[in-house]
């Protein structure tokens, strides 16, 4: 078997997934000289980059590097999703792997802030939200909702919108009365100004 036939032989493997990582790494490294003879510097790049490890998110990289040879070839293959699946796989025990040495890292603090909070306990604080807000006449009802809880973006641009809308209403409600009171009115979107007071006619320093 020609070279040129080894190649082509692997590299459809790739594409079905049937070439583990190190077993790539092997063969590339054994035949690196009669690579770059076969394969010009952009195909050697996408196949085997730089920082390439033997794992399956730099397989997966391999893969598509070798879909991409075949395409410029005019020979465009179907590609195998199982690189892909097992570099989800390698993703999640690295998550895991990591959240279990931070627990281990962390778990003499934890059990001190623990301990604190156990002869510690905390008590409610309760905030009066609603005194600051006042409630314009005519107020119409809260929309109601076909959802008890937004789960899409759509859902969640509606929640928001009504929010504002009677936050607004509301806060003005409590404003308006105290700008009354203080003679102010609103001279912007953020802005009070003191309304001035009629002018009392002064003393003539003259006399008379």
């Amino acid at each position: 078997m020609s070279f040129q036939d080894e190649m082509k032989q692997i590299f459809l493997r790739v594409t079905a997934g049937e070439v583990e990582p190190r077993e790539w790494k092997t063969w590339w490294n054994s035949n690196r000289s009669k690579l770059k003879e076969a394969l010009n510097r952009g195909d050697r790049g996408r196949m085997m980059p730089a920082l390439w490890d033997a794992n399956y998110y730099w397989m997966a990289k391999t893969q598509s590097g070798v879909a991409y040879y075949f395409h410029a070839q005019g020979r465009p293959v179907k590609v195998s999703d199982y690189y892909e699946k097992k570099m989800q796989e390698e993703e999640e025990h690295e998550r895991q792997k990591a959240m279990k040495g931070y627990h281990k890292d962390t778990a003499y603090a934890r059990q001190r802030w623990e301990a604190y909070l156990e002869n510690h306990p905390t008590d409610t604080v309760v905030f009066d939200w609603k005194s600051l807000l006042g409630t314009p006449v005519g107020q119409k009802p809260a929309k109601d909702f076909l959802y008890k809880r937004a789960r899409t973006t759509q859902q969640w641009k509606e929640c928001g919108e009504e929010l504002k809308s009677r936050l607004k209403e509301n806060l003005q409600a409590k404003i308006a009365p105290v700008t009354k009171v203080y003679g102010m009115k609103k001279a912007g979107f953020k802005t009070f100004v003191r309304e001035p007071g009629p002018r009392r006619k002064g003393r003539s320093l003259a006399g008379g």
